[in-house]
C-alpha cells in the first residue's frame, strides 16, 4: 500500500500592487512612502493636501520639474529622503515647506562640494565634466544638489580608472587658467 502526499490547498490571493507592475518595491521606495504617511499624520493632512505637499517638494527639489518616484535614481532618493526628514523634524507644518528645503539643499550642495573637493582633482578637469554633462561651468554656483552628486560619481569613477591605469592627476597653472586646455 503506497500512501501518495497531497499539497495543502492554498489560498488564492491577489497579487499586490507592487508586484502587479512586476516586481517589489525597493527599499528606498518602501522608505519614501513610509516617510509620506508619517507626514499625512504628524501634520493631519488629507491625501490631496499630502499629494500637493509631495508634487511641491519634487518640483522644489528638481528646479521647477515634477518627477515621479519611479523615474528616481539612487541619487535622488538621497535629496528627497533627506528633505523629507527635515520637515519631519519641524514642530508643525510650516506655511512655506520650500524654505526648510532649501535649507536642507543649501546644505547638500555644501556636502557634496566637499565630498569633490577631497578627491583632489584639478578644478579646471572637475569644470570641464561639468560642462560636458550639464552645460554649466560653475557647478558650485550652478548645479542643484542632485547634479553635484551626479559629477561627484563621474569625477569619483575617472579618478578610479585614472589610478588603476596607473596615471596621476597633475595640476598646471595654465591647465587651471583655461577650462577649455584639459589635459585630459
Amino acid at each position: 500500500m503506497t500512501a501518495t502526499l497531497e499539497k495543502p490547498a492554498q489560498r488564492a490571493r491577489k497579487a499586490s500592487a507592487s508586484r502587479r507592475r512586476g516586481g517589489k518595491m525597493t527599499n528606498e521606495e518602501s522608505y519614501y512612502w513610509g516617510l509620506w504617511a508619517e507626514i499625512k499624520r504628524k501634520f493631519g493632512l488629507s491625501g490631496d493636501a499630502l499629494e500637493s505637499l509631495r508634487k511641491d517638494i519634487t518640483e522644489q527639489i528638481f528646479g521647477g520639474e515634477s518627477k515621479s518616484h519611479k523615474s528616481f535614481k539612487h541619487g535622488d532618493y538621497d535629496v528627497v529622503l533627506g528633505a523629507m526628514r527635515e520637515l519631519l523634524k519641524q514642530s508643525s507644518l510650516v506655511v512655506y515647506p520650500e524654505k526648510v528645503i532649501e535649507m536642507y539643499m543649501d546644505g547638500e550642495a555644501r556636502r557634496i562640494a566637499h565630498l569633490i573637493d577631497e578627491l583632489e582633482m584639478p578644478p579646471a578637469y572637475v569644470a570641464a565634466i561639468s560642462f560636458g554633462k550639464f552645460r554649466v561651468r560653475d557647478w558650485r554656483n550652478g548645479l542643484l544638489a542632485f547634479e553635484m552628486m551626479q559629477l561627484f560619481y563621474t569625477c569619483k569613477a575617472r579618478l578610479y580608472a585614472y589610478k588603476k591605469a596607473g596615471k596621476t592627476f597633475t595640476s598646471t597653472p595654465a591647465a587651471e587658467a583655461d577650462d577649455d586646455n584639459c589635459p585630459f
